[in-house]
């Protein structure tokens, strides 16, 4: 049974939600898409986990979140990716 998990949203720096934004848990392999309005919501048995937050032009982040009885919000702005030619 699940115990609980994480949720969210998940924005640019100029606070817009980023829709489809990738969130991946890396203990577990597996991971979600954001919605249009770029929330997201994992369930997850209890334990410490190491989430990836991506999105196409924007710098990743990484997150160590633990998971108990419920579910944690975990809110992530992305910054924009500089990419020099």
């Amino acid at each position: 049974t699940q115990a609980g998990g994480i949720r969210g949203q998940v924005r640019a720096e100029d606070g817009s939600p980023l829709a489809y934004a990738s969130i991946f848990v890396k203990e577990t392999g597996t991971g979600a898409a954001s919605d249009l309005e770029g929330n997201y919501e994992i369930a997850l048995p209890s334990g410490t986990y190491q989430i990836l937050f991506q999105y196409l032009g924007f710098e990743t982040i990484s997150r160590q979140v633990t998971v108990g009885e419920g579910f944690e919000t975990v809110n992530v702005t992305l910054r924009t990716q500089v990419v020099v030619l």
